[in-house]
């Protein structure tokens, strides 16, 4: 998982810089694996917390079953091959913390037969065929921090 300040997902955002308020922040998902179309990249789920432990409350959702929890995230290539990225503008938590930690939970999907993008027509919010594309084991947990 990397940061970007920019949509060509060229000028990398490291953990320790500063960013704005209101900013776009470009996050793109990306992993080696097999050629050919057998196995794809989904992101399950993205969230912004102001601790470092992923649980930890308060909790802002960005992704929730691999679609855009609201019309201020845009997602692209979910399921799609082996790299998909998303942006959404950069806020704080009410609070003493401005810091924001970028949590996400992904995994790769087996594309047999099926296809491994989320289904987010019409405010669905869930997967098609999600169980024939789910190898057993939990998904990965990344995460990223920032200081606003």
């Amino acid at each position: 998982m990397k940061a970007y300040t920019d949509a060509d997902l060229s000028n990398t955002l490291g953990a320790t810089n500063d960013v704005m308020l209101d900013q776009m922040i470009w996050v793109k998902m990306d992993t080696n694996g097999p050629e050919g179309g057998f196995v794809d990249l989904v992101t399950d789920s993205c969230w912004a917390t102001s601790q470092s432990a992923s649980n930890s409350t308060p909790r802002y959702g960005l992704i929730t079953n691999g679609c855009p929890s609201d019309n201020t995230v845009t997602m692209k290539g979910n399921g799609e091959g082996m790299k998909n990225s998303f942006s959404f503008r950069m806020f704080q938590f009410s609070g003493n913390s401005s810091d924001v930690y970028l949590h996400c939970q992904i995994h790769l999907c087996v594309a047999q037969n099926e296809t491994c993008v989320p289904d987010c027509s019409e405010g669905v919010r869930r997967r098609r065929s999600a169980a024939s594309n789910y190898v057993d084991g939990p998904p990965a947990l990344i995460s990223l921090r920032w200081t606003t």
